[in-house]
């Protein structure tokens, strides 16, 4: 993912999904027709929480279409692709995202049929770069929304406008992956095997934890974490439940020794604001390393509570996902 799709003087956050990896863990398998709307409503009601199992919990880009899970074969038509040909991805941007990077079946073939050819490597859809036209909305484009398609080495992107796509195209330009702290909780979460995943960092923003005590008060009872430039909570699934994985990125070996022992202490001793309960009634207790600079929290999380509770924290801002 092109470091440029965001701004580096802000931080950002990124969503990933393996939709491959959570289709085989849940025992759910990927339809294979695009005809076949009652087992996609299934496949994608499992992946996104929304049956009555709560086992899963992906939150999808948009231009997955996953709403119009009847009309994918129109998504499929229009676009060349659908959520079908999609085994994992990557997106910057919460809600609706500023770039998508995947990797799956899509090939210039199938976009080439349903886009006509690509120009200088990118396909179009839509007129000017973002624009919407609410006069040609269809069910892979709900607002008439313009998009932009690359693929490069296996990988297939997918943006609002030109510049992002022409730069994931280059190669040449620096990328997320030149980032310290994000390599190294993404390595971290690859190791841990997680389905679902938020990465964000923090270097230039620290938010109050939604608590009522004051950041000296928590200090003191050794619950506020040392500054941490990168977070990333993952979500995995095995034989025996829902995983979850904290991992921080430290500017040394010193800090991530001490957070260490603070995380420890909020996840026996803390409470989450957002739900009033004790770390202790969502998770059993946690397993924590440290690995040079990077804090590694592993948890298995207790019946009956969602995955999403395990992201939530870091959408929430409570204890585990703030620092001084």
């Amino acid at each position: 993912m092109p470091a440029a799709v965001v701004a580096s003087s802000d931080d950002f956050e990124l969503n990933y999904g393996d939709i491959s990896l959570a289709s085989t863990e849940s025992g759910v398998a990927r339809p294979t027709s695009l005809t076949d709307s009652a087992s996609i409503k299934r496949w994608i009601f499992t992946l996104s929480d929304i049956d009555s199992k709560p086992e899963l919990a992906f939150d999808f880009p948009t231009v997955f279409a996953t709403a119009k899970f009847d009309q994918l074969r129109d998504v499929r038509t229009e676009l060349g692709w659908s959520i079908l040909d999609i085994d994992r991805y990557l997106y910057a941007g919460a809600g609706k995202p500023k770039f998508t990077v995947m990797q799956g079946g899509v090939s210039s073939t199938s976009l080439d049929a349903a886009l006509g050819a690509s120009v200088s490597g990118v396909w179009q859809i839509g007129a000017a770069d973002g624009a919407n036209d609410i006069h040609h909305r269809s069910a892979a484009r709900p607002v008439g929304e313009s998009l932009r398609f690359g693929l490069r080495s296996g990988l297939f992107a997918v943006a609002r406008s030109t510049p992002p796509i022409a730069s994931f195209l280059s190669g040449s330009s620096p990328s997320m992956a030149d980032d310290p702290g994000l390599a190294a909780v993404a390595k971290a979460l690859d190791t841990a095997h997680v389905y679902s995943a938020v990465l964000t960092t923090t270097r230039h923003l620290t938010r109050p934890p939604s608590l009522t005590q004051t950041a000296a008060q928590l200090t003191a009872a050794g619950l506020l974490l040392q500054p941490f430039d990168t977070i990333a909570i993952g979500v995995g699934l095995d034989a025996q439940g829902t995983t979850a994985t904290i991992v921080y990125h430290n500017a040394d070996a010193t800090t991530a020794a001490a957070n260490a022992k603070i995380l420890a202490n909020i996840l026996a001793t803390g409470q989450v604001a957002t739900f009033k309960v004790a770390y202790s009634a969502i998770f059993q207790p946690a397993t924590i390393t440290t690995d040079g600079t990077v804090v590694i929290a592993t948890l298995r999380m207790r019946p009956g509570n969602s995955p999403r509770r395990a992201e939530d924290l870091l959408y929430e801002s409570e204890l585990v996902a703030v620092h001084s």
